[in-house]
């Protein structure tokens, strides 16, 4: 009889896998456990992930001095006429500087933190608003690091529970836990939904592809349509959600 519950208990497992089903590799610590009591899934910020190039969607900014304009009125004050900056932010001094060349995103990012970008923004400034372009200036430079998934937060799964590589790098070498989910479309649903949080009640999984060459996108196309002035095209968007 314990032969026989056994190899059932064995046919099962084996019968588990993606599509229907999904699995976590975690250690068995206090988070681990936090998350099976109270039905949730711990999301990594992109600084604790393996690949420092996962969310990266290799975003290029051309040197387009007007776009760059409305770029920093869109991200210093969201929805304010750019008339009304203006009279207090010399805005063209600050694209004239970062419009003098194509930069990719990593070197927009580099050339914002330097010490020569900092003087033309505070000197942009109105004497009497140096305090708030010191707030401002910081809040830009996080700004356009998320841009460019600076601000994701991300979860994996794998397609099988038995694959030893799983197990011995996310598992604590053998010592933790395989979680299994089961998928409805496709799907993980919150079985704990709080009305007073804003989290989404469900979540796609989305296989994660590799491509041996690298596709840029214009950087522009990530913030509203009023930064870069025009519709973007259906297979502009397919790039941008890598489609």
């Amino acid at each position: 009889m314990r032969t026989e519950k056994k190899a059932a208990i064995g046919d099962s497992l084996f019968s588990l896998g993606f599509p229907k089903n999904a699995f976590r590799f975690r250690p068995l610590n206090q988070l681990t456990l936090k998350e099976l009591l109270y039905g949730e899934l711990y999301f990594s910020t992109i600084d604790e992930l393996n690949d420092p190039y996962d969310t990266k969607c290799n975003a290029f900014y051309s040197k387009n001095d007007d776009i760059l304009q409305r770029l920093l009125c869109h991200l210093i004050s969201p929805g304010k006429p750019k008339n009304d900056l203006t009279d207090l932010i010399n805005i063209p001094m600050i694209s004239n500087y970062l419009s003098s060349e194509d930069l990719l995103h990593d070197e927009f990012i580099e050339k914002i933190n330097t010490k020569g970008f900092e003087d033309v923004w505070l000197k942009a400034f109105n004497r009497e608003l140096l305090d708030f372009g010191i707030i401002l200036l910081s809040k830009f430079r996080t700004q356009m690091l998320n841009s460019d998934g600076g601000y994701c937060y991300v979860v994996s799964f794998a397609k099988k529970f038995d694959e030893p590589l799983m197990w011995s790098h996310y598992a604590n070498n053998y010592h933790g836990v395989c979680l299994c989910f089961t998928l409805n479309e496709g799907k993980i649903y919150r079985i704990n939904k709080n009305k007073h949080d804003r989290l989404n009640n469900e979540y796609l999984l989305e296989e994660v592809t590799y491509d041996s060459e690298k596709t840029y996108v214009n950087g522009f196309f990530r913030f509203p349509s009023v930064v870069w002035g025009r519709d973007i095209t259906d297979e502009e968007k397919k790039i941008i959600l890598g489609e």
